[in-house]
């Protein structure tokens, strides 16, 4: 049958049904475990209400997200081959990755003729053309990019037998019609933004590729978890074809997202920084000593920020896109250190103090010791400790000792209110950044693409344009309840779009109100199997 939907109609469902291989997490402080009982996340109690909740539409598409190599093989593969539907799986790239994406096709209403996996780690020969400046010019964007697991999945479907808008189902031509659909799930990380409008970007121009070789009339379909909401560049670019080189979300994926802030580079020199400002020969002096080699790491700088140094050595104040970027990174290191000398122990104080050695010294000994073994504020509490003293221009005592109320200490404090003023500088230097590259460019020249000032742009704001001749339309009102809660945030990232000019929307499925989605705190729960809702929508040839 055709799913229940009709000749000539073809319904696909999307679908992020919760990898379980994430579940070594669920048991944490806060995590999914803390309001939903394990044994309604146990696989043999979620794995056949997943596969219950999808065939309850009869879709002739389903696209899933997050599925478990291991579940695909043993469970939705044989379940739904033995109901009638041809399987594939792509997983994430990686040695490591053990989730990915899944498509079902009925095979009495659709033939898969093709798929292809698509990385979206975008390297130099898969970037969309127009970001080639931006990457060029932005060295972390452009090696953080090229490392992501993101795939997507690219179907060619065609009709199972002609079909058609008249009565009886058939086609002026008998010919057989073709759809091309994509599966995806975009990078997950929040601050990254650019990333995911490169994504879409990419996966646009792949889709772009293989309709030249397709019948003119072959609709497009993109659906999946794009981890982006409505007010997102990514689906600015899918739903109306274009988003500007000043776009927010360029810059602040760019002064947020770690690898494009280059953060334990960074992390990495502030550690031998701190090393090279206490010298060799520590153990050979007191406390005080150690705190006057301290004070001079303090002297160097004015308030922990200053101004950054640009490629040519000129000052770079907040409104340059290299003196934001301090900023940035400062506010990052900030929070990674308070947040490490706060969790993490002092492993090393009883066993040094055996020897006698002063809390300072001490500290000074392991701060040594842990950049010369290649460590970092990330995983080092003397290091941590480092940093912390460094941006609040403390002695290194105010940090030495462990607290056991670590909120009541005055640098905890500190660090509280300077994150705040480092935000705000962060947010005023965003809005300025952008301004000042639109005072020194050409509006006209850069909508123009004129290559020169398309490279201006992307250096000064870390922004170019992008564009598709071929918009899609969301099968869901942009306002809709949200398809995606988890305690403390709901939000809408799942997304069906469609070729409007080759297909109408007849029906979607509805989606159910927050309150229902929250009325065991949220998803997973006992009466929703994931974190995400499933979307259905009925689509006809135009």
């Amino acid at each position: 049958g055709r799913g229940g939907s009709g000749a000539g109609i073809l319904r696909v469902l999307s679908y992020n049904i919760l990898a379980d291989c994430y579940s070594r997490h669920w048991g944490a402080a806060g995590g999914l475990h803390s309001y939903c009982s394990p044994r309604l996340t146990r696989p043999a109690h979620r794995m056949p209400r997943l596969l219950a909740e999808v065939l309850s539409f009869s879709p002739d598409v389903a696209l899933l997200q997050e599925v478990d190599r291991k579940w695909f093989e043993t469970f939705w593969a044989p379940s739904m081959r033995q109901l009638g539907f041809s399987c594939v799986y792509t997983s994430k790239a990686g040695a490591t990755s053990s989730e990915g994406l899944a498509a079902f096709v009925r095979t009495g209403a659709f033939e898969m003729v093709e798929m292809r996996e698509v990385s979206l780690a975008i390297g130099p020969s898969g970037a969309p053309a127009a970001a080639a400046p931006l990457l060029d010019s932005h060295a972390g964007t452009r090696e953080g990019v090229r490392r992501l697991p993101t795939v997507a999945q690219l179907l060619l479907l065609r009709e199972a037998a002609p079909g058609g808008s008249g009565g009886d189902g058939s086609s002026g031509s008998g010919e057989r019609r073709h759809a091309l659909v994509a599966n995806t799930h975009l990078y997950f990380s929040n601050p990254a933004m650019h990333v995911r409008l490169l994504q879409t970007a990419a996966l646009l121009e792949e889709m772009d590729s293989w309709a030249e070789r397709l019948p003119a009339a072959t609709p497009r379909i993109v659906a999946g978890d794009l981890n982006a909401d409505a007010s997102d560049a990514a689906i600015k670019l899918l739903t109306t074809g274009r988003v500007e080189a000043g776009d927010p979300d360029w810059l602040h994926g760019a002064l947020n997202w770690a690898p494009s802030l280059e953060l334990e580079e960074a992390a990495g020199v502030a550690a031998r920084q701190a090393a090279a400002t206490l010298g060799a020969g520590w153990d050979a002096v007191g406390d005080a000593e150690v705190e006057a080699a301290w004070a001079r790491l303090a002297d160097g700088s004015d308030d922990g920020v200053g101004v950054a140094a640009g490629a040519d050595g000129a000052a770079c104040p907040d409104a340059t896109f290299e003196g934001a970027r301090r900023v940035a990174r400062e506010h990052h290191l900030l929070r990674v250190a308070a947040t490490t000398l706060a969790r993490s122990p002092d492993e090393r104080t009883d066993e040094q103090a055996a020897g006698g050695r002063g809390a300072v010294t001490r500290l000074a000994a392991s701060i040594l010791d842990d950049a010369a073994r290649g460590r970092s504020m990330y995983t080092s509490r003397p290091l941590a400790a480092a940093e912390v003293a460094r941006q609040l221009q403390l002695p290194l005592a105010a940090v030495s000792t462990p607290a056991n109320d670590v909120q009541a200490t005055s640098w905890y404090t500190r660090a509280h209110t300077r994150l705040g003023e480092l935000m705000q500088r962060l947010l005023k230097a965003k809005v300025e950044v952008r301004s000042r590259a639109a005072s020194e460019g050409s509006a006209a020249a850069l909508a123009a693409g004129e290559a020169a000032e398309v490279r201006l742009w992307a250096a000064r704001a870390a922004g170019v344009c992008l564009s598709h001749p071929k918009p899609l339309q969301s099968v869901y009102s942009l306002d809709s309840p949200p398809t995606h809660v988890v305690p403390r945030y709901a939000t809408s990232i799942d997304w069906i779009c469609v070729d409007a000019e080759r297909l109408e929307v007849v029906g979607v499925a509805p989606r159910p109100p927050l309150q229902e989605l929250t009325r065991d705190v949220a998803m997973p729960s006992a009466e929703w199997p994931s974190d995400h809702i499933s979307l259905v929508a009925d689509l006809a040839w135009r």
